[in-house]
């Protein structure tokens, strides 16, 4: 079955729930992972998905949008009408502010939200991420940056996917500047 059956049952299972608390991360989550592994169409189809449900619920939508799904590229598709539902959602103020960060694209600033709020994991998976979208808009050395602050946490725990990702990073990085 794999990964992408496994995330199938799990959508299946949360849309049975009818529970927007339930589905809107699972989601999200799939749009992450369906997007990183090259499956384009079925990330967007799911972020349309994910934003139509949000827009029903918008007072659910501002802290069950998992950060999966902001971080995602998917997610900049639908920034107009995110920025909406999220501007008629319930006063959470670090969630929202987490939220109009990743559609601001500024991760560097949603990853230190993350560190001062005590979360390691996220700080660096935001750290990565905005490594990425900093090399991504011609800014390696800034994306250099927070690349080596994620890959440092991410050796610490043995995160082998993530560590050769900072590091493939590094080394484009790397490659430019020699080139």
């Amino acid at each position: 079955m794999g990964a992408r059956g496994d995330f199938e049952r799990a959508l299946s299972l949360a849309r049975a729930t009818g529970d927007p608390q339930e589905l809107l991360p699972n989601l999200g989550a799939a749009v992450a992972a369906f997007e990183t592994h090259g499956l384009l169409d079925d990330a967007r189809t799911l972020s349309r998905e994910l934003v139509n449900l949000a827009g029903l619920y918008p007072h659910e939508a501002e802290w069950a949008l998992s950060m999966d799904f902001l971080v995602s590229r998917a997610a900049l598709e639908h920034e107009p009408e995110l920025r909406e539902i999220l501007s008629e959602a319930a006063p959470y103020p670090m969630w929202k502010e987490l939220a109009f960060a990743c559609l601001d694209r500024d991760f560097v600033r949603a990853a230190e939200i993350w560190a001062e709020g005590g979360s390691p994991t996220w700080e660096a998976r935001l750290r990565l991420r905005a490594a990425e979208e900093l090399v991504e808009t011609g800014r390696p050395s800034e994306g250099a940056e927070q690349a080596a602050k994620a890959l440092a946490f991410y050796r610490s725990v043995g995160a082998t996917y993530y560590v050769e990702r900072a590091e493939a990073l590094l080394g484009s990085r790397a490659k430019t500047e020699s080139a």
